[in-house]
């Protein structure tokens, strides 16, 4: 049995965007198996669940997706997928962000002035650069 996440990393998302999580698992023809879902709104019911089954010729897929339709601040933590058959337990674990806003902050690296030549034709600027949602540098 293997468990997977649709998200590889950390989900970074805005306050009042849609959050969807697809935790899927697979397993042998015959099987059975309890996908549960341990997120910092579990308590006050602010996701919906809705569970798929496929069966292909050599095994089973399972899928249990997890949304919550407006993110609030209190919706950020993590999202744990725990996935049961039998005594066998696994799990699959993202962390969820939620901003206020969206920002950009940008440092230059070394120091905020910056000092050309007379008559150079480009001068490489690496500022350290944090913002979301992640924006187009060029």
């Amino acid at each position: 049995m293997d468990v997977y996440l649709n998200s590889s990393g950390p989900v970074e998302a805005l306050k009042g965007e849609r959050l969807v999580l697809n935790c899927t698992a697979t397993g042998e023809l015959n099987t059975r198996v309890n996908i549960t879902w341990d997120y910092p709104g579990k308590i006050n019911n602010t996701g919906s669940t809705s569970k798929r089954l496929l069966k292909h010729r050599t095994h089973m897929l399972f899928y249990n997706i997890l949304t919550i339709p407006k993110l609030q601040r209190s919706d950020r933590g993590l999202y744990t997928c725990r996935v049961t058959s039998g005594e066998k337990t696994k799990e699959q674990r993202v962390n969820v962000t939620v901003f206020d806003r969206p920002f950009i902050r940008l440092k230059p690296r070394h120091g905020s002035v910056i000092k050309v030549q007379a008559g150079q034709k480009s001068y490489r600027i690496s500022p350290k650069l944090r913002a979301f949602p992640e924006p187009q540098v060029i």
